[in-house]
């Protein structure tokens, strides 16, 4: 298969896969609202447990100002009514931060899946490559053979890097400027908050910090169903801009279906 099919087959594989994961979010959104909104018409409240919610609301509201006590206590029937309300809330939570996970491991096998595609149909971008091992040469059968595997290894080097790395590979080995893409600012946040999600609880440090250029340490961040999908259209804007700027690195024409979505 050419590079061009190759290529084009990658975008559309990619491009459905996140396609799967923000209509995920969507139809799971919309089916925890319908059980939050269930379980509570289940249950009517009577005027001592409204006004129990209410106190425990401004209780709560003192407490996060730091005008009350922490420690708050509820009647059993109250507290059932809010953790109904509540659960669906950390539902969401689970759900998006999930999601947003599987979305930056598409982006990263996008990006290596691409740059193995062109380094095996451009084999002379793989004249100084390092550290191929003479095992390595003497158990592969064809040159052919040789030649993908060396691409694998020198894209799989992209996994232990991070976005930075990835626009530093582009620029050099390709001349491609990934930071031209229009939401980048708002790619590298997205990168960067799913590895404090994987690595830290989803609390920023050090490296969250200085990569974006938030100013707290220490700080959980809540991810939304709404950040997620925003972050899906994020991603594959980046996935036609990627693609559309290999195509004219190398000259390639698209087809006449890829110029109706990249244009």
């Amino acid at each position: 298969m050419s590079l061009s099919k190759n290529l084009a087959s990658l975008l559309q594989q990619h491009k459905s896969e996140i396609a799967l994961i923000q209509d995920f979010v969507k139809r799971t959104e919309q089916s925890l609202a319908r059980c939050a909104r269930s379980s509570l018409n289940r249950k009517r409240m009577t005027e001592a447990q409204l006004r129990g919610l209410e106190l425990f609301a401004d209780g709560l509201k003192k407490a996060i100002d730091g005008k009350g006590p922490i420690s708050l206590t509820l009647d059993e029937d109250i507290s059932d009514l809010v953790l109904s309300a509540v659960k669906p809330i950390k539902h969401k939570g689970f759900l998006s931060e999930m999601s947003l996970a599987y979305l930056v491991t598409y982006f990263e096998a996008f990006i290596k899946d691409t740059v193995k595609c062109i380094l095996t149909h451009r084999p002379s971008m793989l004249m100084n490559v390092n550290n191929v091992a003479f095992a390595e040469i003497y158990q592969v059968r064809s040159m052919k053979a040789l030649k993908q595997n060396i691409a694998e290894k020198e894209a799989n080097k992209l996994g232990y890097g991070n976005i930075d790395d990835v626009k530093v590979y582009f620029e050099k080995k390709m001349n491609i400027g990934l930071d031209e893409y229009d939401s980048w600012d708002e790619l590298r946040e997205i990168v960067f908050r799913r590895n404090i999600i994987v690595h830290n609880s989803a609390i920023t440090n050090s490296a969250y910090c200085r990569a974006t250029g938030y100013p707290h340490k220490g700080k959980h961040m809540n991810t939304s169903p709404k950040y997620v999908v925003q972050a899906y259209k994020n991603i594959d804007g980046f996935f036609d801009y990627c693609h559309k700027c290999v195509r004219s690195k190398f000259k390639i024409s698209p087809s006449q279906n890829s110029l109706r979505k990249l244009d």
